[in-house]
């Protein structure tokens, strides 16, 4: 057996409980789609694990990246779309500017981790915001995983500039 094959027996029912807990979330999505996805998440999590964090927190926030990136394209079709000050319709985007999945594809595995924290925050940083803001948790988060201060203020202002990003 491979070591991820040896990883996926450890966790297949932590897996199977975020699906779960998503998918209880999210009742438009597909249980059995949300399970394919985590477990695509779950491979390509385990492709770029590097090891500076624990193997469960890697995991977890890849596969709920991965899960929430389903929603995306709901989300997107579902806005209202302004001109100015007019309401067009509410309907389909159709806009020339690239979809949000787009740019965060181009972020690096720091600023992606970091955007996976903030859309599904684990136990652990939520501990940690009482009193804080989302990002101040997620730094301090970061922080007792062994950043350092200059790797975690270029992941958010790499996000800030994808974010802000007019194209």
């Amino acid at each position: 057996m491979t070591p991820n094959a040896v990883i996926y027996q450890d966790v297949k029912n932590w897996i199977h409980s975020i699906v779960w807990q998503f998918c209880a979330r999210h009742p438009e999505v597909d249980q059995d789609d949300c399970l394919s996805v985590a477990n695509m998440g779950f491979m390509l999590a385990m492709d770029k694990y590097d090891g500076r964090t624990e193997v469960t927190t890697w995991l977890g926030v890849r596969i709920r990246f991965n899960l929430l990136s389903m929603l995306m394209p709901r989300k997107m079709d579902t806005l209202v779309q302004y001109s100015g000050d007019q309401e067009l319709f509410d309907g389909p985007r159709n806009l020339e500017r690239r979809p949000l999945m787009e740019k965060v594809e181009e972020l690096s595995e720091d600023a992606i981790f970091v955007v996976g924290l903030a859309l599904e925050a684990p136990a652990e940083v939520v501990a940690l915001q009482e009193g804080k803001t989302r990002r101040g948790a997620i730094r301090s988060y970061l922080r007792s995983l062994g950043w350092s201060l200059q790797q975690v203020r270029d992941s958010f202002t790499e996000i800030r500039e994808v974010l802000n990003d007019e194209t």
